[in-house]
């Protein structure tokens, strides 16, 4: 039976977490502290430590805070093998959209990747927390497409390029362009949910 206390915890962790996402978007890691952090979740700087160990650990929580379930979702969804893979990939192709490009940690891309190129304790946790489980379920879902004769056969890591690169240009593209709307305008139908699922499945199916 899972232990009240440590259930109590998990949960203001990562209400603290969301609570700091909006500071990291804002000013960016290095112009982020833990005093202001914890100013505006409500609680002092040593309930703060209390739930996480370093400003790194935060960000690293920050960036994989997932309120909405997406990466479980995901899950379900590459372990489901009686659905059908084409309709399986499309619903992840979806998931993954939503989490790189709509939700505010996906609007982290850039400080993410400037902050991991530093301290590689962000990298480290990012890509364990992230990249690894995001990478499992795409590759077991195109594996069972592949199995059935619907996708193309590629390797695995050509699968998660394929995936995440035209999201990191969409979700990047949003930041370049948010100041001119003219710019945003015209590649919004580009730039799509519709639109980068019906691009990616072009180049998944085998019969496409």
């Amino acid at each position: 039976m899972p232990d009240p206390d440590t259930a109590d915890k998990s949960l203001k962790s990562q209400e603290i977490s969301l609570k700091a996402l909006p500071l990291f978007l804002e000013k960016g890691y290095a112009g982020t502290s833990m005093s202001a952090i914890a100013r505006v979740a409500g609680i002092t700087k040593a309930t703060l430590y209390h739930h996480f160990a370093s400003k790194e650990d935060l960000f690293v929580a920050a960036t994989v805070a997932d309120p909405e379930g997406l990466m479980d979702d995901l899950r379900r969804l590459s372990e489901d093998r009686t659905s059908d893979p084409e309709a399986r990939m499309r619903a992840a192709l979806r998931i993954c959209y939503d989490m790189i490009v709509e939700s505010p940690a996906g609007r982290l891309t850039s400080v993410i990747a400037e902050t991991a190129g530093r301290i590689p304790a962000v990298a480290t946790g990012f890509y364990t927390r992230f990249i690894v489980p995001f990478e499992i379920a795409l590759n077991a879902i195109h594996a069972d497409g592949v199995a059935s004769g619907q996708f193309r056969p590629m390797p695995q890591h050509h699968v998660h390029a394929l995936v995440a690169g035209p999201l990191l240009e969409i979700s990047l593209g949003r930041a370049m362009w948010a100041a001119t709307p003219e710019i945003a305008s015209a590649r919004a139908h580009q730039t799509s949910p519709d639109a980068y699922i019906d691009m990616l499945m072009g180049t998944l199916l085998a019969t496409a």
